[in-house]
């Protein structure tokens, strides 16, 4: 039987949301389907890969990818020329060829965690501190205090003016608690918020910013 090669092809346009909610929305470019790429190659521990110049008639920005020097893929940014219908967003595409990927991805040995079974119970936090305190301290220091169960912890708001003193800053975040072996309830995650708070308290003169 013939044999069929197996390649993943995909494309992008338009405008993401960052994960940085300071930045708002980013617009897909060269350089974010680079990177997309290269991230995906690191989660398979993916070695000895490399990305160069690389001609290609119907793309411009156009780059191959190597995997122990064989051709492995391309992406790029399609002309214009070649769309049927050009919008106002520029359309970048990605080829891999599958097989090349699978036979040279290193054989290092895989951990997964598991997916909870059980719900997880969401906490916002909204504190008034001093401008020179870091959000990487706060962290720090709601991760030392947070338990077994706080698995993620994310800022969602930062804010000065009016509303508080000149001094001061008011940072948002957001606290995610959950267990692999039980569903959570409402009292017991009251006492680590409570803890939380106290600790954010006494190291960093933290209160909580009234609605």
């Amino acid at each position: 039987a013939e044999f069929e090669s197996i390649n993943l092809c995909g494309a992008l346009e338009g405008t993401i949301e960052s994960p940085n909610w300071k930045l708002g929305s980013l617009n897909i470019d060269f350089y974010y389907i680079k990177g997309i790429l290269e991230t995906f190659f690191n989660k398979i521990f993916l070695d000895n890969y490399e990305i160069f110049y690389y001609d290609k008639t119907w793309l411009t920005e156009c780059c191959g990818i190597k995997i122990n020097n064989v051709f492995s893929g391309f992406f790029g940014r399609v002309e214009n020329n070649y769309l049927d219908i050009p919008g106002k967003n520029d359309i970048y595409v990605f080829e891999l060829y599958i097989d090349n990927i699978i036979n040279k991805i290193s054989r290092k040995k895989l951990k997964f965690t598991p997916i909870p079974q059980f719900p997880s119970i969401e906490r916002n936090l909204v504190l008034i501190v001093s401008k020179g305190i870091s959000a990487k301290d706060l962290i720090n220091c709601i991760k030392s205090n947070g338990g077994v169960y706080l698995k993620k912890i994310d800022v969602f708001d930062l804010y000065e003016g009016k509303q508080i003193k000149e001094n001061q800053k008011s940072i948002g975040f957001s606290l995610q608690f959950y267990s692999l072996e039980k569903t959570l309830n409402e009292p017991e995650i009251d006492k680590v918020i409570e803890k939380i708070l106290i600790e954010l308290h006494n190291s960093f003169g933290a209160k909580l910013r009234e609605k």
